[in-house]
């Protein structure tokens, strides 16, 4: 896990242009951020290890990172790219989504 200290929040849409032949590369990044109850996050970290490859292999997840907020431990950010809008809503409203909120929007503080 990284941990960063001054976190920006974004949403990257980025053009790629290759040597030879030029290739429009729509990607999006979602990165969230959660602030946890002190004695809650090894328990979202637990969590995580147990759905992070579920999510890694999502149709259209690109990659997926945890971070962890160096002067706050309890604040953890998610940052994941997607190939595209449609594959990131699929995400959302998925089973797999859907369990994993309700499993921790109780540990927020």
């Amino acid at each position: 896990m990284e941990r960063i200290t001054n976190p920006v929040l974004f949403v990257i849409r980025r053009l790629v242009i290759g040597s030879i032949i030029q290739l429009h590369l729509l990607m999006i990044v979602r990165i969230v951020k959660m602030k946890f109850r002190e004695e809650e996050v090894d328990n979202f970290l637990n969590a995580f290890k147990s759905v992070e490859h579920h999510i890694r292999n999502f149709n259209g997840c690109k990659g997926l990172q945890l971070l962890q907020q160096t002067d706050d431990p309890s604040t953890l950010f998610t940052y994941s790219l997607w190939d595209s809008e449609e594959s990131l809503h699929h995400y959302r409203f998925s089973e797999l989504f859907k369990n994993t909120w309700a499993k921790n929007k109780n540990t927020f503080r």
